[in-house]
């Protein structure tokens, strides 16, 4: 019986062609990126990729991963603030990158025992002593010293640099730094980082000739100094105009090219305030407040310091006893800027042991900012509103976590997908954190944001806007100290007590032995912290999934009694960074997944064969090419 055509031609394209006739390689490449692709999410695109080797490739072009960055309800990372990770000048790798690790974190924090997914480290070359992650876990800031703990600096680290880390900034800090912050700001038009850190110095210079060293005193416990000290709360600016020159520089750090290049630009840092005091400064913050980005530190015990970091002098907030208990010590234990509402979230301890059988009182506060003026002044406040939480044992550290919030200006890839006439993304819970000396336990209290819509004053007639319509209210949230959960309790295990790596929505806890008061304590284990009665009700939770037993904690990393001299830890793309006592090798864990590159910029597992590589940023200017940024059609 003679083969009918359809036949012939399905044994020409199979036998000859080696291709099926209904498969989809008999597509063009555009056809199967533009349109196919198009009605794939992200698992099934990951799925592709591990069909063939042509699959393989098609899956990175740029155009798959941003078409999924429009369309994805998923709540991304903080990325720098920007135009180098604008819309249009986002590589194939940064936008894969966003999808993935904000799938992956969210699913594997979700698992009774969240492990890390990748493991890595780098050379920092310095005993690393404090260090802190930027939102977003690009930047990393470190406070170090040399092998023999005589020269003390701050550095600057590009994390996801062809898989590993990169520095590119360093400065003089004269003694160890500590209580470091760092925030993504603009000051005066200029995109960089503002990194503010604590130190001591002598206030006698003949006690320098003492052979004293004053870095040896603990950050974490109480001192008893042998000579008197002063305290300094520096704030720097860090550009990110030079840096992202150097981030795409084809030389290696410390090359020849690269010192000769890095030269051709301005110093990266400049010098914003110094604040200094012979009372003890603490708890220092970054965080905007009348639209400009303020520095606020602690003064011992009552009183507050703020700086408008973009020009005028210091004002200090006094916060007054309260007036139940005048004649008691009233001490600040934490402090956090809320930019919605202008105001400061204060926790205080007042001791009134004597009258209430031995138990304290702790009180959480809303002050008003006082704003930073031409001259200095001080200004005597009562909280607009307080809240009293009485407790049957001290706090030793209190911690307010950063709900991270939107920075004003952007030039990132994300207000464009948040798209500008919408109303801001709703902020994550503030918790307060505190250690308490009654079992070396954990105390919990969480703060929950509340919409508020403001109506805007008129607008001139006439005016319009690029919609044609000018709003007429804005949203915008705060923190209202009503709308709170219950304070939690949590006891540390026999023998051990709770150290804190706070967090609005991922904190981590590690445990370390009770008696233990070194600069290095020896970890013993590390565990996520999670309230699951507090989970929204929407969000199911398999019931294999729930601990047996309340307060029960699983541990994240087997830590075989590491005496760990600095943590960073950053909630939104799970990264922890390790420093361990004596090597200047830096330990990363992430939590969620990422492509990953190798020492050459090639993919792993296996390099692309695509002409251009998808991977390398793009520099041309796409402003004037006639296309909107987000036109990828």
């Amino acid at each position: 019986m003679p083969l009918e055509f359809g036949q012939l031609d399905w044994i020409f394209y199979r036998f000859v062609l080696g291709v099926d006739p209904t498969s989809l390689d008999r597509l063009t490449n555009d056809i199967i990126v533009d349109q196919i692709f198009r009605y794939l999410d992200v698992e099934d695109i990951i799925r592709m990729r591990q069909v063939s080797s042509l699959y393989y490739n098609l899956t990175h072009h740029p155009i798959v991963w941003k078409r999924l960055l429009r369309r994805t309800n998923v709540p991304l990372p903080p990325i720098p603030p920007t135009s180098r990770h604008s819309y249009p000048r986002l590589s194939g790798l940064e936008a894969e990158r966003l999808l993935i690790r904000a799938m992956s974190l969210e699913k594997n924090w979700r698992r009774i025992r969240p492990k890390p997914l990748s493991t890595w480290s780098f050379n920092a070359h310095h005993n690393v002593l404090a260090m802190t992650l930027l939102p977003g876990g690009h930047h990393l800031v470190a406070s170090v010293a040399d092998k023999k703990r005589y020269h003390y600096s701050l550095m600057v680290f590009i994390m996801d640099d062809h898989g590993s880390a990169k520095p590119v900034a360093k400065t003089c800090t004269i003694t160890k730094a500590y209580s470091l912050q760092a925030k993504y700001v603009t000051i005066r038009g200029q995109r960089g980082i503002a990194i503010s850190y604590i130190r001591r110095e002598f206030i006698n210079r003949r006690d320098v000739d003492r052979n004293i060293n004053i870095a040896e005193y603990s950050d974490f416990h109480e001192i008893d100094p042998q000579v008197p000290l002063k305290y300094e709360c520096t704030a720097l600016h860090f550009s990110l105009d030079a840096v992202q020159a150097l981030e795409d520089s084809p030389f290696p750090p410390g090359s020849r090219e690269f010192i000769e290049e890095a030269q051709k630009y301005p110093p990266p840092f400049r010098n914003l305030v110094k604040i200094s005091s012979r009372r003890q400064l603490e708890c220092p913050v970054i965080e905007e407040a009348f639209g400009s980005p303020y520095l606020a530190v602690v003064r011992r015990p009552d009183s507050i310091m703020l700086k408008n970091l973009a020009g005028g002098a210091v004002s200090t907030l006094k916060c007054l006893p309260d007036a139940f208990y005048p004649d008691s010590s009233h001490v600040i234990k934490s402090m956090r800027i809320l930019p919605g509402m202008n105001q400061v979230l204060v926790v205080r301890h007042i001791d009134i042991a004597r009258r209430l059988y031995h138990r304290t009182l702790y009180t959480f506060e809303h002050y008003d900012i006082v704003p930073s003026g031409k001259i200095l002044r001080e200004t005597s406040l009562v909280p607009v509103s307080s809240m009293e939480c009485l407790e049957d044992s001290l706090w030793t550290h209190t911690y307010i976590s950063d709900p991270c919030f939107l920075p004003r200006e952007d030039d990132s890839v994300l207000p464009t997908l948040r798209k500008n006439y919408a109303e801001p993304p709703q902020p994550p819970p503030i918790n307060v954190l505190a250690i308490r000396t009654h079992d070396d336990g954990l105390v919990r209290t969480t703060f929950f944001p509340e919409r508020v819509v403001r109506a805007l004053p008129p607008t001139p007639s006439g005016s319009a806007s690029h919609t044609g319509v000018l709003p007429q209210s804005r949203v915008t949230y705060q923190y209202p100290l009503e709308n709170h959960t219950r304070v939690m309790h949590c006891n540390a295990p026999l023998n051990t007590e709770f150290r804190i790596l706070p967090g609005s929505v991922r904190p981590l806890l590690y445990t370390i032995p009770w008696d233990d008061t070194t600069a290095a304590p020896r970890v013993l284990s590390m565990h996520p912290y999670r309230d699951w009665e507090a989970l929204p009700d929407e969000i199911p939770i398999p019931r294999e999934v729930l601990p047996k037993h309340k307060g029960q904690f699983d541990g994240v990393l087997s830590a075989p009694n590491w005496p760990v001299e600095a943590f960073a830890w950053d909630e939104h793309i799970g990264r922890l960074c390790v420093s361990v006592e004596g090597v200047s090798t830096i330990q990363v864990y992430d939590f969620a997944r990422a492509p990953r590159l190798d020492a050459k910029g090639q993919r792993m597992p296996v390099p692309l064969c695509l002409f251009p590589d998808p991977d390398r940023r793009v520099y041309r200017d796409v402003s004037t090419n006639g296309r909107h940024d987000m036109d990828t059609s």
